[in-house]
C-alpha cells in the first residue's frame, strides 16, 4: 500500500563532496507509477509545462531550483519553490501547471500515474 506523502516535502538526500544521491522507493509513492520523465532547462529562466495535467504527478527537484505554478479547476492558484535536491511537490490531476526553472541545467524528475499521451500546450487559463 503506498504511503500518503504530504503535498510537499523532502526525500532523504545523501550528499558528499562529489554530489547527491536521492533514493526513491516506488512503493513509497502515493500512486502506482506508470511513467517517469525528466524536464531540464537549457538556459536561465526557462519556462516549461504550460499544460493541463491529465494525471497525478510527483515532481522531485534533482538540480538547480524551480518554482511550480498551478491553477486548479476551481481557480485556486498555488506556487511551490523547490531549491534543494530531493524536495518534491505532489500535483493532482486536472491542474494547469507551469515550471519556472531558475538556472541553466535545472532538472526535475516526474513520476506520473498514467502513460504518456501527447497533448498540445494549453493557454494559461484566467483565474
Amino acid at each position: 500500500m503506498p504511503k500518503l506523502l504530504p503535498p510537499t516535502g523532502q526525500i532523504t538526500l545523501h550528499a558528499n563532496t562529489d554530489g547527491y544521491l536521492i533514493p526513491i522507493e516506488l512503493a513509497d509513492l502515493p500512486f502506482q507509477v506508470q511513467r517517469v520523465f525528466s524536464v531540464t532547462a537549457k538556459s536561465k529562466h526557462a519556462s516549461r509545462g504550460k499544460h493541463l495535467t491529465q494525471c497525478r504527478e510527483l515532481i522531485i527537484l534533482t538540480a538547480g531550483s524551480v518554482t511550480i505554478h498551478t491553477l486548479t479547476a476551481n481557480a485556486v492558484q498555488h506556487s511551490f519553490h523547490l531549491s534543494t535536491p530531493g524536495e518534491y511537490v505532489y500535483i493532482a490531476a486536472q491542474n494547469y501547471i507551469e515550471y519556472a526553472m531558475h538556472h541553466e541545467h535545472t532538472a526535475i524528475l516526474v513520476f506520473a500515474d498514467q502513460p504518456y499521451r501527447p497533448q498540445p500546450a494549453t493557454p494559461h487559463p484566467q483565474p
